[in-house]
């Protein structure tokens, strides 16, 4: 059964992929954070949760309607309990992880959202999955997507293409499309043009191939232990 969705929450918990310095995820959060100021207005509460606290505040400041609240990934039974709390002290739930719904880099991360999302569910709160994607996934995940799905009150994806995989895996209720909120992120001031005389800038965004895909496991070295970069 589907909750009734607050005319004006007074609170959003947003669960993410935050705190991992990666560039898309925290462009993402801020223009979700932006478009939620802008529907429910400027002094809805809002908590972010965060794999590394500091790292977050890097890119967005904490104010009196903005918290960053860290949970690590890293500690299943931590990580579910202390999200059910999140949820329980919040008007809604929002997964704003664009791969929320895929298990491209760990079943593990795919986990926590679909936890998140029947969290709310158990403690009668509202649960939106905006603008994710869908991926292909395994019969068990299939299986487990479906049902914590069926937990959301609406589900957002980011492309065409994702909305019609999840109604082709079954899924029932109306799923809507739309675009990735990061393609909304402006620059608040320019960023500084480089002498026409200087050598043009070049980024690298090296993988560590040993690390990915991330496994679940209950046992094993310290030093294979995920983390995000330091």
């Amino acid at each position: 059964m589907l909750r009734r969705m607050p005319l004006v929450p007074r609170s959003c918990l947003l669960l993410g992929y935050c705190g991992n310095q990666n560039t898309g995820s925290d462009v993402r959060m801020l223009t979700i954070v932006d478009d939620i100021r802008a529907t429910f207005g400027p002094e809805t509460r809002l908590t972010v949760v965060s794999q590394n606290r500091e790292l977050t505040l890097r890119v967005v400041n904490e104010d009196e309607f903005l918290k960053i609240v860290e949970i690590p990934f890293g500690e299943p039974i931590l990580f579910g309990n202390r999200v059910q709390r999140q949820v329980m002290n919040h008007d809604v739930t929002f997964l704003i992880e664009g791969s929320a719904l895929q298990q491209n880099f760990s079943s593990w991360l795919l986990y926590a959202y679909l936890w998140a999302a029947f969290a709310a569910w158990l403690v009668g709160r509202p649960c939106i999955a905006y603008a994710v994607d869908v991926g292909e996934l395994t019969p068990l995940n299939r299986f487990l997507t479906l049902r914590a799905c069926r937990c959301m009150d609406l589900i957002i994806t980011r492309t065409e293409r994702a909305r019609q995989r999840l109604i082709a895996m079954g899924f029932e209720r109306e799923v809507q499309s739309n675009t990735d909120t990061a393609f909304q992120f402006q620059m608040h001031e320019p960023l500084p043009q480089p002498a026409l005389r200087e050598r043009p800038l070049v980024g690298l965004a090296p993988i560590e191939f040993f690390h990915w895909p991330v496994r679940l496991r209950l046992f094993g070295r310290r030093e294979d232990r995920y983390r995000g970069p330091d």
